[in-house]
């Protein structure tokens, strides 16, 4: 089962939840991966802006979060037992739902796929750059003392990645 909610969300947002929930976790994304494909959404910003511009033009849905369907008996004891996990069947992925309703994600986090890309003087940023260093982590020799440098190297090379 995956989560289902009430929004439209971006195509590209969607293609990555859904590898972040994929029932086989070799197929699943590392933190290196999600955490560039965000800087890709932020650095290239054009395509998922087309896809917030899209969703925020189309039809608005009002969703009630106030209180839930069911009611509680104000006598009542409600108890919980240990549930038997042994048998459960193997994971699945469910993407018939996913291919029928791209609403993957709530309302909450809605707000922070908007992205606002302009200076102190209200203007659009035109130019958004980075850099890093590119360095085959196989041909560095690594001991005790070098993986603290390596460590501190790439977090220097992300704090460098700089939004002008």
């Amino acid at each position: 089962l995956r989560p289902r909610f009430n929004i439209k969300v971006p195509q590209l947002i969607i293609q990555l939840i859904k590898r972040c929930l994929d029932a086989s976790s070799s197929n699943r994304p590392i933190a290196i991966e999600i955490r560039d494909k965000l800087w890709e959404f932020k650095l290239n910003p054009t395509e998922i802006q087309k896809q917030i511009k899209e969703i925020n033009d189309g039809p608005t849905i009002n969703i009630s979060l106030a209180s839930s369907s069911y009611k509680m008996h104000s006598k009542a004891v409600y108890t919980s037992k240990l549930l038997n996990f042994n048998n459960l069947p193997e994971p699945k992925n469910s993407d018939d739902y996913y291919e029928q309703n791209d609403n993957i994600i709530s309302m909450k986090f809605s707000e922070s796929l908007k992205y606002n890309f302009l200076n102190e003087d209200g203007k659009f940023l035109t130019t958004l750059s980075y850099s890093y260093a590119i360095f085959d982590i196989d041909t560095i020799a690594i001991d005790e003392n070098s993986e603290d440098l390596i460590n501190e190297l790439v977090s220097y090379e992300t704090k460098k990645k700089v939004i002008q």
